[in-house]
């Protein structure tokens, strides 16, 4: 993780409140523009206002920085990680727990359905599939995705 990156995360902790969840920060300094990416979800969906809203909020923060902005040279963005991404967090499924997900096990074989319980601190997630409840270990699950066609 870059000196920046590390950084900006930290500043991103001060602005987002309980609803919103940091997904990744990707820092990128080629090129003629530097530009930093902020993906950010929350529970209820995020939408332009959602992300202007925070984009405003980090700017304050750089700006009354004693010693002046640090992030004055780069691009600036905040979005969704989007619909297609991996879901690397538990709490990913707790946003989303209308959704039907897709997860492929590190034994190779895989599970479809909705996650009708999840134990942040056990790290374990109930699956309802249409053979019944399966229950997975978070470090069971090789990669999980939002199941789109399905």
């Amino acid at each position: 993780m870059s000196s920046i990156q590390g950084r900006v995360e930290k500043d991103l902790e001060a602005i987002l409140n309980d609803g919103y969840h940091l997904y990744g920060v990707k820092v990128s300094k080629s090129g003629k523009s530097p530009t930093i990416d902020v993906y950010i979800d929350c529970a209820d969906g995020l939408n332009l206002d959602d992300c202007s809203k925070l984009h405003r909020s980090f700017k304050e923060l750089d700006e009354e920085r004693d010693g002046g902005p640090l992030y004055d040279d780069f691009q600036v963005t905040f979005s969704s990680p989007g619909i297609e991404r991996d879901l690397i967090f538990p709490v990913d499924f707790q946003f989303h727990n209308d959704k039907k997900f897709e997860f492929q096990l590190e034994s190779g074989s895989s599970v479809s359905g909705k996650v009708s319980g999840l134990d942040l601190k056990q790290q374990n997630i109930e699956v309802e599939t249409k053979q019944g409840l399966v229950k997975l270990e978070w470090n069971d699950v090789k990669r999980a995705r939002f199941a789109l066609f399905s």
